[in-house]
């Protein structure tokens, strides 16, 4: 593979490595008559992405603005290549990338109004079986619709086996269903282990699962609006915490004003995807009435100034942080025996706790102390130019 592909500074993304966890080892080049180029509908998945082009095209005419209509392509068909860079980095950095991405949330949120629309099923003779059908039918359509990215399949894999615990009526069937989605994508793509979303998105569901239900109790509210208040706090705390070591390793940054944006937008995800269905439904049979567009228009406009609100307070956005694969591993191993502790006290834990936190408090030394140790004379990668650099310690 190509140089280009290869780290060629310290510490630089290393772009063969990540090709090659997707099973991408060459490149070749083709001249347009090498190939022979399908017709669209060759393929069932060609019919699908014809009709979600046929989809995009009949919103495109409803007068969306472009901003709008690039994150309702993003938030309902999968589809961010017209988010506009400078969206995407507002996004990140107020720490709601993952309403743009299709994946757990989504599919999360979509599995729970399914389960709603589809109870009155279980009042017929083998309704259950046919709302579990049902529901994994649109799942998976869902899915196709997406484009089937690795994100998309991941998130409904998972919720496809949430979905069978629950029909099943199985003891902590979230967790168990977890594993069992882990185990059937790993069988399958076992590079999967290495993907960052991946890793995200299973640590933050076994996050909510694990840790929210802790954090929930920690205060109970008089009140029931305060109540529903610090729940959707408790899962917004419960997921950045199973994550934060994960994000900083890779991302190294970390926004401080995630519970704004997620507090304020998170509630009405599920109101925003169900209308933006009923949108796409009636678009596609043109029928959408305008003031339904100036209406859903201006929720995603509104979203988007949310969003870029947060993303413009700098002072809380703390960036280059120096977080290493050790690093990671220790906090992981604290935040582990904590919860053990904190879930039931006793001594043993207690001592385990004390322990990982040593732990994490040695690692910190040990890298500080060959940070300030070591020297070194860099020759940088530079096209027409040289660059040289001479570290001392620090």
């Amino acid at each position: 593979m190509s140089s280009k592909f290869k780290e060629l500074n310290p510490h630089q993304f290393h772009y063969q490595n990540y090709l090659a966890r997707r099973g991408i080892y060459q490149q070749v080049y083709l001249n347009k008559e090498d190939f022979f180029q399908l017709t669209p509908n060759a393929s069932f998945l060609g019919w699908i992405a014809g009709f979600r082009k046929l989809i995009q095209e009949s919103l495109r005419t409803e007068g969306f603005e472009k901003e709008e209509f690039a994150v309702i392509n993003a938030l309902l068909l999968g589809q961010r290549k017209e988010v506009s860079k400078e969206l995407l980095s507002d996004y990140a950095d107020a720490g709601a990338i993952h309403i743009l991405a299709i994946s757990g949330l989504h599919v999360g949120i979509l599995l729970w109004m399914l389960s709603v629309l589809l109870k009155p099923l279980e009042f017929w003779k083998h309704g259950k079986l046919w709302k579990l059908v049902s529901i994994l039918f649109v799942l998976w359509f869902f899915a196709l619709l997406a484009g089937m990215s690795a994100s998309v399949v991941r998130a409904v894999t998972m919720f496809t086996a949430v979905a069978i615990g629950q029909s099943l009526r199985r003891k902590n069937s979230v967790v168990h269903s977890l594993v069992f989605s882990m185990f059937v994508l790993l069988l399958f793509k076992p590079m999967f282990l290495f993907d960052v979303g991946f890793q995200l998105s299973y640590l933050a569901i076994y996050g909510i699962v694990t840790l929210q239900p802790k954090n929930f109790l920690l205060w109970k509210p008089k009140w029931k609006l305060m109540g529903r208040f610090w729940q959707l706090t408790s899962v917004s705390l419960a997921t950045q915490l199973s994550v934060l070591p994960l994000s900083l390793y890779y991302f190294h940054q970390f926004s401080g004003l995630f519970l704004v944006s997620n507090l304020i937008i998170v509630p009405f995800l599920g109101i925003i995807l169900m209308v933006g269905i009923i949108i796409i439904v009636l678009s596609f049979c043109a029928v959408l009435p305008e003031f339904l567009v100036l209406l859903y228009g201006g929720i995603i406009s509104w979203m988007n100034q949310v969003v870029r609100f947060v993303a413009n307070q700098e002072s809380f956005l703390f960036s280059e942080i120096s977080f290493s694969y050790g690093m990671m591993l220790a906090s992981y191993v604290a935040l582990v025996f904590g919860y053990q502790f904190f879930s039931k006290r006793s001594a043993k834990r207690l001592v385990f706790l004390i322990t990982s936190i040593l732990l994490l408090q040695l690692v910190l030394g040990v890298e500080k102390h060959q940070a300030e140790s070591k020297s070194e004379f860099v020759v940088f990668n530079q096209r027409k130019a040289s660059v040289y650099g001479i570290r001392k310690q620090r």
